[in-house]
């Protein structure tokens, strides 16, 4: 990775130092690969983890960062790959000495965090209108990465990172981070009717590890870390106040996810002791899947009235989709259409305090029975269809 260490316009080295103009491409390098990867990933994630069973236990879950399990799911794979790079080389770097390669896994993870705020500005997935993502999560989120992406640069600048207290802080953070998401969507798959017991112990050693993260090793190691650079030039410079300012800003966002986690890990163990405490405290919205698309559980056929625009099927073999250069002008214009019926129809904004469109009022959204409902989506689909012209 010495080419994005190395990196530098030579007609921009009187203007930016080389150290600047390095660390502003690796961040970009990885925001852009961040945004590529989210991007094409999402959907496809989707289309796999609808053939597991874990699918639609989630379905019946409150998410942590979106309001449904499904979408957490999805949203925590593409941030747990994200997180065990950065936090591999960052981890790597740490046990064999190695500042460098922390200093890529540092930047790596500013790259995520810029391009998590490029998402919503855009918004691009998982801020788009159904992906979704809570919306009080977004100021969370801002407010979970502004202290990393100010002291990007001036740590960088000051060889800072090459501090024992600060690796430990970062790999601490990023690992557990990592951790408690894959601790979190197992609990997901889990079918908590026959295997509630084995959720609330994987819950218990989740909640136990993010503890010793955020409340012993982020607070010795930043307090050490404090320490540290009080005994050196840099303790009188802005540098130091934007540390403490930035550990500030994590600890409150510790505490909020500690109040959270608790919590519902005492719900947990309540219902196995007494068996009818409520696992839900509120109605859990709709997932993406239940919006948008509605299983009729025929192999891989997988359709909806309105969800034409996903996928079109043959007339002579439902379960052969038709590529798009064989599919006629009146077929994309129809499939145009279906999307903008989609959007009209979910047009209702879900209300996540309040438990706006269920998943029990979604189920319930046709009249028509799935045999009823597939029959019409085969005839619609088979009209789509460009005839072959007769010679």
């Amino acid at each position: 990775m010495r080419f994005v260490t190395d990196f530098h316009l030579s007609f921009l080295d009187g203007l930016v130092g080389q150290t600047l103009q390095s660390t502003f491409f690796e961040v970009l390098f990885w925001s852009s690969a961040y945004l590529i990867w989210v991007v094409l990933m999402a959907r496809r994630l989707r289309t796999c983890f609808r053939k597991f069973a874990f699918w639609e236990y989630a379905k019946l879950r409150n998410g942590v960062l979106c309001g449904n399990g499904q979408d957490d799911t999805v949203l925590f794979t593409l941030i747990v790959v994200h997180h065990s790079i950065a936090g591999g080389l960052m981890l790597l770097g740490f046990f064999i000495g190695d500042a460098t390669l922390f200093r890529h896994g540092y930047l790596c993870e500013t790259g995520f965090e810029v391009a998590d705020l490029i998402a919503m500005l855009l918004p691009l997935y998982p801020y788009r209108k159904y992906d979704g993502m809570k919306g009080d999560m977004k100021a969370a989120m801002v407010f979970h990465h502004t202290p990393g992406i100010a002291l990007a640069f001036p740590i960088i600048q000051t060889k800072l990172y090459e501090n024992e207290n600060l690796q430990a802080i970062a790999v601490a953070l990023l690992i557990g981070a990592a951790l408690s998401l894959i601790f979190a969507q197992y609990v997901y798959s889990l079918d908590l009717q026959t295997q509630l017991k084995h959720a609330t112990a994987t819950l218990f050693c989740n909640v136990s590890f993010f503890v010793y993260c955020r409340w012993y090793v982020f607070p010795k190691h930043s307090f050490l870390l404090i320490e540290d650079v009080k005994n050196t030039p840099l303790g009188d410079t802005f540098l130091m106040k934007m540390l403490v300012a930035a550990g500030v800003v994590f600890s409150v966002f510790n505490v909020a996810i500690t109040a959270d986690l608790i919590p519902l890990t005492i719900r947990y163990v309540k219902r196995c002791v007494d068996g009818v405490t409520s696992l839900e405290i509120k109605p859990v919205p709709s997932s993406r899947d239940s919006m948008v698309i509605k299983s009729f559980k025929r192999g891989s056929y997988m359709g909806r009235r309105s969800s034409i625009v996903d996928l079109v099927l043959s007339p002579d073999d439902p379960n052969e989709a038709i590529p798009p250069f064989r599919r006629s002008l009146m077929a994309n214009i129809l499939m145009q259409m279906s999307s903008t019926l989609d959007d009209a129809m979910l047009s209702q904004e879900r209300n996540y305090d309040s438990g706006i469109l269920t998943e029990t009022e979604v189920d319930g959204d046709s009249d028509l029975s799935d045999e009823d409902q597939a029959a019409l989506d085969f005839t619609l689909t088979a009209m789509m269809v460009e005839k072959p012209k007769s010679d």
